[in-house]
């Protein structure tokens, strides 16, 4: 995903290029969203232009959501909706919230507009049923992480053992043979050993071969 700059945008530039209809759009997947450090929470969007912005966002999310159905609701519905998120979930990010009000529009998290009016508990409803997704996604990439951490581990315990390995081949043919226990047969492994420790263009040829004459 594309890189934002979040410390140079400006409250009306924020608002505009990331909540609502414009906001929804620019999140697919909800991996790409959560974990993410760099990209503001409600509360770090409170805490750096103030609550009336953080509010603001969450109202122009509520409107795009409102819009949708065509209900009526009056403007101080929105702003108390809004408010009442931003006190129970300042720890969503932005991304997170363009995430749940695009799949809101979808019909994953419920019916949230019954008559002309766009039910705030459904609402506050479907919130916790992303909260259990946003909560899988964590423990996806958390779990991925670990792996990768792992594999990086793995490698260089296993590249220090190699290296370690080679050390004692210049003085052991036994170390030599288990780094290359595929030799070419027109040579001795007496000579291909001793040409080894001063040919290290050798050292890549028998790693080839042996790659290609494994068992």
């Amino acid at each position: 995903m594309k890189q934002i700059k979040w410390n140079l945008l400006t409250p009306s530039q924020l608002i505009d290029l990331y909540s609502g209809n414009k906001g929804q759009t620019c999140i697919k997947y909800l991996d790409d969203a959560v974990g993410d450090s760099d990209i503001p929470t409600l509360k770090g969007v409170a805490e750096r232009y103030g609550n009336s912005c953080a509010v603001s966002l969450l109202s122009h999310h509520l409107v795009s959501l409102h819009q949708l159905g065509e209900s009526v609701t009056s403007k101080e519905a929105f702003l108390d909706a809004a408010t009442l998120i931003l006190t129970e979930y300042s720890y969503l990010n932005i991304q997170e919230l363009n995430y749940f009000f695009r799949h809101c529009k979808l019909g994953t998290y419920g019916k949230m507009i019954w008559g002309d009016r766009l039910q705030y508990q459904d609402l506050l409803i479907g919130l916790k049923r992303f909260l259990k997704d946003r909560g899988e996604a964590i423990y996806r990439q958390n779990k991925n992480q670990l792996l990768e951490k792992s594999e990086k581990i793995n490698f260089y315990s296993g590249y220090h053992r190699y290296q370690e390995q080679k050390k004692r081949a210049f003085s052991d043919i036994k170390a030599f043979r288990e780094i290359y226990p595929k030799l070419p047969s027109d040579k001795s492994a007496v000579e291909y050993w001793n040409e080894w420790k001063e040919n290290r263009e050798l050292d890549s040829i028998l790693c080839k071969y042996n790659q290609e004459h494994r068992d």
